[in-house]
């Protein structure tokens, strides 16, 4: 499969995102000219944009990013976020009413890879 420069950025920008010792490569990435909007729309498209948000926020210090985007994607941001929030709630109660009924719970999918891989309730 053949991806454009700035499919390749998202790709690329948001397995980093694992990887924090990878500041340089991102850095590298980020001097170059890219496409803003291509890059936005395409990590939406992908379903990475809070991912994309939390990483450019990161590095505002350093880099200047055009504010649409980011305010964009800082709103994909903090809706994930608050959907996230309303399933934790919603497994709480749950899990207590099981846990009350005698019944022992297990946490899977969403849930629990915000916990042990995201570490952030905005970013899945």
């Amino acid at each position: 499969m053949n991806f454009t420069h700035d499919q390749q950025f998202v790709l690329q920008y948001i397995g980093l995102h694992f990887c924090p010792e990878s500041d340089d490569k991102i850095g590298e990435m980020l001097n170059r000219q890219l496409e803003w909007q291509r890059i936005k729309s395409y990590a939406i498209e992908q379903g990475v944009a809070p991912v994309m948000y939390k990483q450019l926020n990161r590095l505002q210090s350093e880099f200047a990013f055009p504010a649409d985007i980011i305010n964009e994607l800082k709103s994909h941001y903090l809706n994930a976020f608050g959907r996230n929030i309303a399933v934790f709630e919603e497994l709480k109660r749950v899990v207590s009413l099981l846990s009350n009924a005698g019944i022992d719970a297990v946490v899977l999918k969403r849930p629990a890879l915000i916990e042990q891989v995201y570490h952030d309730c905005g970013v899945r």
